[in-house]
């Protein structure tokens, strides 16, 4: 009388199978991670009669090499820019509030070294954060000028900072000629007026907003995020590392402009070779873009390894699984 034997498969052979298959797909995904480079379309600036710019950010150690864009599938002629050019201008806000007094003199410090870490023939202009806003220089070329004056600004006043950023804004150039940045040195949680309305007249203005400040509010990044800029939070003790931050972030984005498209709202789509990877994606150029926050302002745009990471984890999943099975077989034919 035949009698059957129950299969025990071989638990160390089964354990250096799930090893083995484990390690490999840990070093797939080391890969793939290391290989992912998101491009991150930050904004779209409100079109122009002749052109409509995208903020993107390359990530901090990459660069464009090319540019391709495309709307409905034509080819279009696309000007790369980066932010951090000769052809940038900047309105520096600083809070110069009673209030915010004690954090003044690293507010002017650091604006200080914006200045002075900038291209070189950056124009810049300078308002004081007080009752009233106070325009302490008018938009110049020259950072020692420009340090010079910051030099000048004393605590005193209540702030109007919603009012100081419009009349910084109002010192740029008439004519949108390059990238434009209002950096904001404050402690305070808001601007006094309405997000999306602060953050509507600034991209009117095609101006980017970064906030370096002490309140690192919902406020704050909701505003810069629609601008194209962004937020960096800053310590009461310290702002060194909140300024790295700006310099960091500044030097990966670049504006990339196109022919505004003869019909609006229109589907761009953007490719980046930055040379170890290709960015590539799509979003939509909507009708207006100078009021309310749209959804279809921001994407983020995957590069083609953008998918290898969620294939790689379930490829190891897979091969775990097919590892187990290949060992019970061999078992079970013994």
């Amino acid at each position: 009388m035949s009698s059957s034997t129950r299969f025990r498969p071989d638990r160390a052979a089964v354990r250096s199978g799930v090893v083995a298959a484990a390690v490999c797909a840990v070093q797939s995904i080391f890969v793939a991670t290391a290989w992912a480079t998101p491009l991150l379309l930050v904004a779209i600036l409100p079109p122009t009669d002749r052109t409509v710019s995208l903020v993107v950010d390359v990530g901090a150690f990459a660069r464009p090499r090319s540019v391709t864009v495309t709307v409905a599938g034509a080819p279009q002629r696309a000007v790369v820019t980066p932010v951090m050019s000769d052809r940038l201008a900047v309105g520096l806000v600083v809070d110069a509030s009673a209030d915010g007094g004690r954090a003044l003199p690293g507010w002017l410090s650091a604006a200080a070294r914006f200045v002075l870490d900038a291209p070189t023939n950056t124009r810049t202009a300078i308002v004081a954060d007080t009752s009233p806003p106070l325009r302490i220089s008018a938009l110049r070329f020259g950072a020692a000028d420009t340090v010079q004056a910051l030099n000048t600004v004393r605590a005193g006043g209540e702030r109007h900072t919603a009012e100081a950023l419009a009349l910084v804004v109002n010192q740029l150039p008439t004519r949108v000629d390059g990238p434009r940045v209002v950096v904001l040195y404050t402690t305070a949680a808001d601007a006094g007026t309405a997000a999306e309305d602060l953050a509507g007249r600034l991209r009117r203005a095609h101006a980017m907003l970064v906030v370096v400040t002490t309140a690192n509010t919902a406020y704050w990044s909701q505003v810069t995020q629609d601008t194209g800029g962004f937020v960096a939070p800053a310590s009461s003790r310290s702002v060194v590392p909140a300024l790295d931050q700006v310099g960091t972030v500044l030097r990966a984005r670049y504006l990339i402009s196109i022919p505004t498209p003869g019909k609006l709202p229109a589907q761009v789509s953007v490719r980046v070779d930055t040379g170890p990877t290709t960015l590539t994606g799509a979003t939509v150029v909507p009708a207006s873009a100078g009021g309310r926050r749209s959804q279809s302002l921001f994407a983020v745009l995957m590069s083609r390894s953008g998918l290898l990471l969620p294939v790689t984890l379930a490829a190891g999943v897979l091969a775990v699984a097919f590892s187990v099975l290949v060992i019970r077989r061999r078992r079970q034919t013994r």
